[in-house]
């Protein structure tokens, strides 16, 4: 949510202990749905709720990048990159 992205970046000490992250932390919480399809199919949906008290909801009725909703080319390659540039694989490498 702060950072728009999941890559491996946002899973590392510095990031969990980062004030932002902490904060966000306090305010979330989740719940498991007993209707969810996993191990057949990832979802999940968010659902704030907003300073005024409205509700929003967004579905994800599955993960991108499975095979319901596979990856372009171009997000593989960003991807490959953010990993190996996490790696420290130099960029000749990585080519």
């Amino acid at each position: 949510m702060i950072d728009g992205d999941a890559g491996l970046e946002q899973f590392t000490e510095a990031r969990i202990a980062d004030p932002r992250i902490r904060a966000l932390d306090g305010k979330i919480g989740y719940v498991v749905d007993p209707a969810n399809e996993y191990p057949r199919n990832y979802t999940g949906r968010v659902r704030p709720t907003l300073i005024d008290g409205r509700i929003v909801e967004s579905p994800q009725p599955c993960v991108r990048g499975g095979p319901r909703q596979p990856l372009g080319q171009t997000e593989i390659i960003a991807k490959y990159r953010a990993n190996t540039c996490f790696a420290a694989v130099p960029e000749a490498a990585s080519e």
